[in-house]
């Protein structure tokens, strides 16, 4: 029984030490090896150090910022903005490389030097709003300054299709609104011609009225037929001119109805057409371009320290197998010289 449980101490002991001796044999190794290991990482960090100094340096990089307003549709009932695409859908279009072509092919003619192959845009949606931010990188101000200008006449173009097709529907209530006014504005100019002579003739029956009724008196010595005569044309024309006052005043009545009505018409054409500047509008800038310095990353240092832990790695592997084939040398030497003994003996 004690022998059993001694056996996975000794055991366990056993396990210890050779791995203690493995241990000091690595050390051994490195601390052997230590000036080939210590000079070949300086020299790694040296040669790092050359290559970042005489390597050109990057320019610097700007990013430009831009923040759109998606293109407007109309509004709804709620009073809510219906937008011709949705903040992610032009999101998704602008960072999948959409537009990319067309912008390419619209800058090609620009001067512009070491001409973009591709183009990274980095869209961003504030939270609670539906507005975007299009960022996009680059060393010429110019350059990225065109290239967003391209961008949002892309946009503009493709939302110019749905945009048209509103305003069609607008324009068309427009014209048949138009052709209205157009025609009521004749009525009322036949009306006002007809009531102008209406009341032309009127102002002469009242007129000759009031003559006759003032001189009627020069007719009383006269004999009775010529007066009577006198008084029958006098109530001929007070009868005519009763006849034709209430056509005068029906006149006036439709004159004062048609102006009305071609004034609701304007006023309904003004209101359709502030609904349409309201409501169906392109997608526009809200914020002027805004250009920014990105902060220089000094690669010269990571350069060193990546060069330097290169250098230590290799240096490592070279140590280990430096001593591997010393002591494999060592141990040939050793088989052959007892090898030799034994044949001596």
């Amino acid at each position: 029984m004690n022998e059993d449980r001694k056996a996975p101490k000794e055991s366990h002991r056993i396990d210890f030490y050779k791995d203690e001796k493995e241990l000091m044999d690595y050390l051994l190794v490195l601390w052997k090896w230590k000036y080939l290991i210590l000079s070949g990482t300086v020299i790694c960090a040296i040669i790092a150090l050359i290559i970042s100094l005489t390597t050109p340096k990057n320019p610097e990089v700007y990013r430009i910022d831009m923040v759109l307003e998606p293109g407007v549709k109309k509004i709804n009932d709620e009073g809510e903005k219906v937008y011709i695409k949705s903040p992610n859908k032009i999101k998704g279009l602008v960072e999948g490389g959409a537009f990319n072509n067309q912008i390419l092919n619209d800058i090609k003619d620009s001067n512009i030097k070491n001409m973009p192959v591709s183009l990274n845009f980095k869209v961003t949606i504030p939270k609670n709003t539906n507005i975007l931010k299009i960022s996009y990188e680059t060393s010429n101000i110019n350059e990225g300054k065109k290239i967003l200008d391209s961008l949002i006449q892309a946009l503009i173009a493709r939302e110019n299709e749905v945009i048209k097709l509103y305003q069609d529907h607008y324009e068309k209530k427009i014209s048949k609104i138009e052709r209205k006014i157009n025609y009521l504005k004749d009525k009322e100019q036949i009306t006002k011609s007809s009531l102008s002579k209406i009341n032309n003739s009127l102002n002469k029956l009242s007129s000759e009225i009031q003559y006759a009724n003032n001189n009627i008196k020069h007719f009383l010595d006269k004999k009775d037929t010529v007066l009577s005569q006198y008084n029958l044309q006098l109530l001929n024309k007070k009868d005519t001119y009763l006849r034709m006052l209430p056509t005068s005043i029906t006149l006036k009545y439709s004159l004062i109805l048609t102006q009305n009505e071609i004034n609701e018409l304007k006023i309904e054409l003004e209101d359709i057409k502030q609904e349409i500047k309201d409501n169906i509008k392109s997608t526009r800038i809200i914020q002027p371009l805004v250009t920014t310095s990105l902060p220089k990353i000094n690669k010269t240092r990571l350069n060193v320290i990546l060069g330097a832990v290169g250098g230590f790695i290799s240096m490592l592997f070279l140590a280990f197998l430096g001593e591997r084939f010393s002591r494999y040398k060592n141990d040939h030497k050793l088989s052959k010289g007892n090898s030799s003994k034994l044949l001596t003996k």
